[in-house]
This record gives structure tokens, C-alpha cells and sequence, in this order.
């Protein structure tokens, strides 16, 4: 199974020992089935993930580090790092809140 070996490499590159990789991926491929199974979902790749993935974690950083430090750290200007957080403060709203009409 792809999935799997895939997840036991990155927890074998992350420095994990094999035995320990091995359950990481396991528990990790089981709850990637029970959240998406039997779903069809978009994964995005190469630029795409790259910034879907710097966007979360601009998002995550944010009120921790200062705009202006992570505009410097992703090469940004502050304007996109404050457009970023909004875009993704509207996500994160839109999966943790349910639709009222």
C-alpha cells in the first residue's frame, strides 16, 4: 500500500525508529480512512501544496510572530500576510462553525 510506505518513510525521515515509523503510519493511514473514506477530495501538488501548506502555517503562526517577521521569513510583503490570515481565518471559520440558512 502506497499510503503506508509513504508514511513510514516520513516518520523514518522524521528519525523515528522503524518499529515506532511503522505504527505512525498505521494510525495515521486508519485516520486518514475514517475522516476521508469513500470520499473523493482534491490533493493539491507541487506550487499549490506549497502554498496552501505556507498558508497554514502563517495562519497558525499568527499573534505569535509579528507580520512583518513572517512577511520576511516567506519573502512576502505584510499586505499578503495580512490577506493571507483573512483568507484563512474564513476558512477555519467556515469548517468549525455549522451553516445557519
Amino acid at each position: 500500500m502506497q499510503l503506508l510506505d509513504c508514511a513510514t518513510a516520513t516518520g523514518q525521515r522524521l528519525g523515528m525508529p522503524d518499529e515506532q515509523a511503522e505504527r505512525y503510519a498505521l494510525e495515521t493511514v486508519r485516520d486518514m480512512a475514517a475522516l476521508l473514506g469513500g470520499c473523493q477530495f482534491y490533493l493539491p501538488k507541487g506550487e499549490a501544496l506549497g502554498r496552501a501548506l505556507r498558508d497554514r502555517e502563517i495562519y497558525r503562526l499568527a499573534g505569535r510572530v509579528s507580520a512583518e517577521a513572517l512577511a520576511q521569513r516567506y519573502q512576502l510583503s505584510m499586505k499578503q500576510v495580512w490577506q493571507i490570515q483573512r483568507e484563512q481565518t474564513a476558512l477555519h471559520v467556515k469548517d468549525v462553525q455549522r451553516v445557519l440558512f
